[in-house]
């Protein structure tokens, strides 16, 4: 005999579908791949994803924008303080666009990209 499903008897299997649901759609939302429909529950998390992305990418662009800056600086200067800033600032910078290249080779080996 089949009974009807019921959230009382599978309180983690629910929050289970649900979380699973919110962290693919954080990762297709950061890729920018496929909206979920307007007004579907998860599109706030897709739009989070993707707006927190866009800002990565410009605080990268700018962190690198200041690195090389500091080397003109330093260059003209012959600076080797600013050297080594601007080579840290680089750094930074490359760290964070290779995490969240590494996430996005993650999620399509997952088959999410």
């Amino acid at each position: 005999m089949d009974l009807p499903y019921s959230l009382d008897a599978d309180p983690a299997g629910i929050r289970s579908r649900v979380a699973d649901s919110i962290t693919g759609t954080l990762w297709v939302g950061a890729q920018g791949h496929t909206l979920p429909p307007a007004g579907h529950w998860l599109e706030p998390f897709w739009r989070a994803a993707q707006a927190d992305a866009l800002v990565l990418q410009r605080t990268r662009g700018a962190l690198l924008a200041a690195a090389r800056s500091l080397r003109t600086i330093a260059n003209s200067t012959k600076d080797t303080e600013f050297l080594e800033s601007a080579s840290e600032v680089r750094a930074y910078a490359n760290s964070r666009a290779n995490c969240a290249e590494h996430a996005l080779l993650d999620s399509q080996a997952v088959g999410n990209g």
